[in-house]
């Protein structure tokens, strides 16, 4: 039943999300957008330094850009893969470069990442994919939530005709 789903879901205030982009204006929408939806967001501008990030805010997702100066998102994998803290950390990429399929495919092959997103973002398609990784509930799949619980609140009456 839909009810069970829903109930089986995590609160979206349980999750931490990193959002490394070297956009600030990606940097600023990601953070709203996953904030409003109840999310713990930390941002970073590229990946230096990252692990010291992550030791202080242990994501369950990093969302990254794949150009990025000064430590791009491939070398971001490399340094995620190569330590045991982040090995297993789901990834999604986000990037505006045109790559072709072969290298979508080869990024896609890498064991911590689960999606790659091209810019522009549509933030509906992002917050989609981002419940379905993280096994979320939505807004309207709490607001739904919300509406059952109230409905239980009220006793069936009995009409005699």
């Amino acid at each position: 039943m839909q009810v069970e789903i829903i109930k089986n879901k995590e609160e979206p205030s349980s999750k931490r999300i990193l959002v490394v982009d070297d956009d600030e204006t990606i940097r600023q929408l990601m953070d709203a957008t996953l904030t409003s939806e109840g999310f713990k967001v930390k941002t970073a501008r590229d990946g230096r330094g990252i692990l010291q990030i992550v030791g202080s805010f242990p994501p369950h997702l990093i969302i990254t850009d794949l150009m990025m100066p000064g430590g791009g998102g491939y070398e971001l994998l490399r340094v995620l893969q190569a330590d045991p803290a982040t090995s297993k950390t789901p990834v999604l990429i986000i990037s505006g470069a045109n790559l072709d399929n072969s290298t979508k495919a080869m990024m896609q092959q890498e064991p911590n990442v689960k999606g790659f997103i091209e810019k522009p973002l549509h933030p509906y398609s992002l917050m989609v994919k981002i419940h379905q990784l993280l096994n979320t509930k939505t807004k309207e799949e709490k607001m739904i939530e919300e509406h059952l619980e109230d409905m239980k609140k009220f006793e069936p009456r009995k009409f005699d005709f």
